[in-house]
Formats: C-alpha cells, structure tokens, sequence
C-alpha cells in the first residue's frame, strides 16, 4: 500500500510541477551577452519603464483585517477559502441596487503573484507563475524592488519596472481606473528619481506595458477610454485614447481579446485548480471556488467568449446560445442560480429570508454582471485605430489543442461535448488576434479581420502561463524593449 501511495505521490507531483521544468541549456540564447551592454547602460533616460500586469487569479489579495491571504498563498496564514465560513471574504457583495462600478469586495491587492506557494501532503512548495516574466525583464536590466532573484545584481537602482496588483475580481473597466492612479503615482516618482540619479527630469515620460491574459483588457480598456467608467445607460465611453498620453506600447501575451470558452465553464460548476481526489490524497492547500463565488465576479464574465462566434451550443439540434440572455440563465438554473449553490448564497446572504429571496438577489446581480460583460465586449470590440507611434504587439500560443466550442444538453445541464481549435491550452489563437472570421455568418478571408491594429505578432508554441517561460519569448521581448527603433 505504501509504495502504491508513494507512485501516486510521485506521479501527482511530476504532473502539477511539470510548469516549472526548465529548458535544456542548448536551447536558451546567450541573453546575458546579447542585451549586456543595453542592460549595463542606466541610461533610464533613454528607456521606458515597464509595467507588467498579471492576468486574472495574477495578484495576491489581502484580508486587512486579519493580515492573513485570501488569495496567493496557500501554506501558512492564510484563510482557507474551502471553508463556508469564508465564502463571503473571496466573494464580491451581492447588493440589489448598486452598479457593477460601486462594487466593494473585503481584500486589497497585495503585489502579483510571482510564485504560488501552497502545501502538497503538508509539505511547502512553490510554482512559478509570473517570476519567468520579471526575471526576464530582469535579464534586460529592468529592475523591480519587488522581485529580487538571486542571480541578478542591479546594484542599487530598482526603479524601472512595476507591478500592477489589482482586485481580479472586478470588472476590469473598474481596474483600468486604478491602472491610471498607479501611472500617475509611478511617474511621479521615476520623476523625482531621474533628478536625484541624473540630474534631469522626465516631463514627458511613458511606460510601456508588459500584460499577460486577462491583464491585456484591462490595459487595452485603459488605453481607449482612460478613466471613463462603462456609461450606466449602457452606451459605450468617448473613444479618446488617453492612456496612450502615458504609454508608448502595450505587448500582450495570451490575452483572451475574444473570450475563452474556459471561464464560461468555470462559472457554471465553479473553479477546481486540481482534481478533487489529489487535493484529498496530497493535502494540497488549494482552495475550489463554488460556482455561487466566482459568480459574483464581474471580471469573469467579461472573458466570456463573444456569442457572435457561436462558442456554445444547444446539444440536441446544434444551435447557437446566446450565452449573454439572462432568461438563459434563469430558465436552466445555470452558475450562481443553482438549486444546490443556494447553502453557499446563504452565507453570501446572511439578511436574506428565504431561498426566494436569495435566488432573487442572486439573478439581479447575475444580470448586471451580464449586461456589464456585453458592454465591456462592446467597448473593446469596436475597431479604433490608435494615434500614431503608439505599438500593439502580441505573442501568442498556437501548438495546443484548446476548447473552442461545447455543446450542452438543455435537459440536464450537462456539457456534452467539446470541439477544439489551436491555442495555448487555455486561450485560442483565434481569441488573441481578437478574430472576427468565426461564426456560421462571418465571410472568411485570407486577411485577419480584427478590432485590434497589431504592431506585430508572435506565435509560440508553449502553454498559457509558459509562454512568459520561454527563452526566445524573453529574446522577442528584450529585443522591443531595448532595441526596436521606435
């Protein structure tokens, strides 16, 4: 029995730490000598800063009351979100009558999530998340006081690149906004640390921004419409362009522009980030999220795929759903409307008086989570040409076979199969380049048709949170950053 267990332990390790295998060293390029000279430079003055935004589940949240985690770290203080009790900490408030805007949830962003630490049969491990990113921009001479590896010595200055922490759980208009108070706050202070170093001050200083995933919406939204809120009428914000006063260039990497057929799935049976019987059988320490938590998520919603791309199907006759009609929802009882959720409403809903009540406010929060979802797509999916000299460039999986389309059995809920396209296994290809080609009615072409004017794009053959692990991605990367004439 011993040795059974101890193959299954084994098994099960190779299989959740297999992201942080390294590539063999004849397949990483001399990057040291390559970007040495640019790197040893400091001349701050002649480079942008760099942000990067990590995408959704990508910044650690703090409870401030308690100084304990509620998400991004798993193996020590933190509050173990797999107890009911906790539910309402992890959930955004469900509140009758409040916009999507005005949304509140307890936690504080706490820094991205480099790496997540988490426990395996009581044992603490780490799996690397965003540190392939930042010791990447590391290697360029990027210099981050928040992400200090061992092997880099940048002396004693640390003011060149940023991370973004934001509540993934908002929508991600609502974090566009705190995007800009973050510039603001960070171009101050390169600012007055150019003076102290330099003896020169940068007046018309622009970062360029680094965003993985879902990170790449909140940076493209912010670089449309700035600080405009989605309007409460549901029409669209003034199409302005005023981040792009702050930014040179924004470079996604992975970025869901069209939706991923993923998230649609996770809010109608709720996130397991492992198979239930390794969390039993390891004592893994990380939680699953009910269906009636994450689906109090605006954000989520929003990496719905369009329904113009017919992403879900109805099973029996292979017609299109809109995904997007609330009756929708109602009528099949889908996410947060579940019968069996409503132990977890309760304790989203300590007020409320009966199982009515719940499901009541359950489905208006549901609605504006819908309707928010529609017009943040709205927003992002009108095609707009930037000012010139402003770049969009985008690096892209497309060697994995990732869910395109699921067809569901109306009688009974149940998904009951699924079509696959090329993607990083998380995100399609077809969704990066924000392709508008899919759908019975679309008109194919040679030519991509998108809402997005690339710069330039970059196709890998890694999976999604890997990308950023790639050698040659931090060679492309390093190259646009220090080299690229701009």
């Amino acid at each position: 029995m011993r040795l059974i267990y101890s193959f299954v332990l084994v098994f099960c390790l190779h299989f959740l730490l297999s992201s942080c295998s390294r590539p063999g060293e004849k397949e990483v390029p001399q990057l040291g000598e390559i970007y040495q000279q640019a790197a040893a430079s400091h001349q701050s003055e002649q480079l942008n800063p760099v942000i990067v935004i990590p995408g959704i589940l990508g910044s650690k949240i703090k409870d401030p009351e308690s100084g304990k985690s509620i998400w991004g770290v798993f193996d020590n203080e933190f509050l173990n979100l797999n107890r009911p009790e906790n539910f309402q900490i992890a959930a955004v408030p469900i509140q009758k009558g409040s916009a999507i805007s005005q949304a509140s949830p307890r936690g504080v962003p706490d820094g991205a999530v480099s790496s997540l630490r988490f426990r395996v049969a009581g044992v603490p491990l780490k799996q690397q998340a965003y540190a392939g990113i930042l010791k990447s921009l590391g290697v360029g001479g990027f210099k981050d006081s928040d992400y200090k590896p061992s092997n880099l010595n940048w002396g004693k200055e640390h003011f060149t690149c940023f991370q973004f922490s934001y509540d993934w759980r908002l929508s991600n208009a609502q974090n566009a906004r705190a995007l800009h108070e973050f510039i603001q706050d960070k171009k101050r202070y390169i600012r007055q640390k150019s003076k102290e170093l330099y003896g020169k001050d940068r007046p018309n200083l622009k970062f360029d921004i680094v965003a993985h995933s879902m990170g790449g919406l909140v940076a493209r939204y912010y670089l449309r419409y700035g600080t405009q809120a989605l309007p409460s009428n549901g029409s669209l914000p003034k199409l302005n362009w005023q981040g792009t006063r702050d930014v040179n260039q924004l470079i996604m990497v992975g970025t869901p522009n069209s939706g991923s057929i993923v998230a649609f799935s996770d809010i109608l049976t709720g996130k397991s980030f492992l198979p239930e019987w390794q969390r039993r059988v390891l004592g893994i320490g990380l939680p699953r999220l009910p269906a009636a938590v994450i689906g109090t998520y605006p954000s989520l919603y929003e990496l719905f795929p369009r329904s113009r791309h017919q992403p879900v199907l109805d099973a029996s006759n292979k017609s299109a759903l809109d995904i997007f009609d609330h009756k929708l929802w109602e009528k099949q009882n889908w996410g947060i409307l579940q019968p069996e959720e409503d132990h977890v409403l309760k304790t989203l809903l300590p007020h409320a008086t009966d199982r009515a009540q719940r499901r009541e406010l359950a489905s208006d929060h549901l609605k504006k989570c819908l309707n928010n979802a529609s017009q943040f797509h709205r927003a992002l999916d009108r095609p707009a040409t930037p000012p010139k000299g402003f770049r969009i460039t985008l690096i892209s999986g497309d060697a994995i076979s990732t869910k395109r389309q699921v067809a569901i059995d109306l009688s009974n809920n149940k998904q009951a199969d699924y079509s696959y396209a090329p993607g990083d296994g998380t995100v399609l290809r077809s969704s990066t380049l924000a392709d508008d080609r899919l759908g019975s009615s679309a008109k194919w072409t040679p030519r991509l048709r998108s809402p997005i004017k690339f710069h330039r794009v970059t196709f890998f053959t890694k999976e999604h949170l890997l990308l950023t692990q790639d050698p040659s991605f931090t060679d492309n990367l390093l190259y646009q950053l220090l080299e690229e004439p701009r």
